[in-house]
């Protein structure tokens, strides 16, 4: 192996090994991340700062906070942040039909699926929705994944305040 190879996977293993270690206190790291979680694609994802004004369909990350209901049963760490694609901006409207929420985005007449509400968690557990607002209020975003039909996300934790919103991420 010439040099330059050897320096480029000594920076790659150290990369890896910062992810990793990081990864163990339940905070992502600014630069570069291994996501494995089912709301997004497994691989890896440069993290940088918020920025404002938040888009639709831009992937962010925010800190969790766990509902009263799910506490003990271990979904994930209360403080760590959850990852999901911004759905739903302040103005917008929420529609919740039969369990089946909708985004529809200020000033325009038509909405998007946004996924459906459960009843129970895939051991069987009951969870429980929030009651969601019919407009999305300043200072708030819908944060969804429809990759999988259990992702973990507004439907069951609210709107989440902008100043939760800590990073954008982007697959690379």
């Amino acid at each position: 192996m010439d040099t330059r190879t050897k320096f480029g996977l000594s920076v790659l293993l150290w990369a890896i090994a910062v992810t990793a270690a990081l990864a163990f206190e339940n905070h992502l790291p600014e630069g570069i991340t291994y996501m494995s979680s089912p709301s997004l694609p497994e691989g890896w994802y440069v993290t940088r700062p918020i920025s404002f004004p938040l888009k639709h369909g831009e992937t962010v990350c925010a800190v969790y906070h766990q509902p009263a209901w799910a506490a003990g049963r271990h979904y994930l760490p209360n403080g760590s942040f959850i990852c999901k694609h911004v759905f739903g901006l302040p103005g917008d409207r929420i529609e919740v039909r039969h369990r089946v929420v909708h985004i529809c985005p200020a000033g325009t007449h038509s909405c998007f699926f946004a996924g459906r509400i459960l009843t129970h968690d895939p051991q069987g557990r009951p969870v429980f929705a929030v009651p969601l607002p019919k407009r999305i209020p300043a200072g708030y975003v819908y944060l969804g994944s429809t990759r999988v039909v259990t992702s973990f996300d507004s439907r069951y934790l609210g709107v989440f305040p902008i100043s939760d919103v800590k990073l954008a991420i982007k697959r690379f």
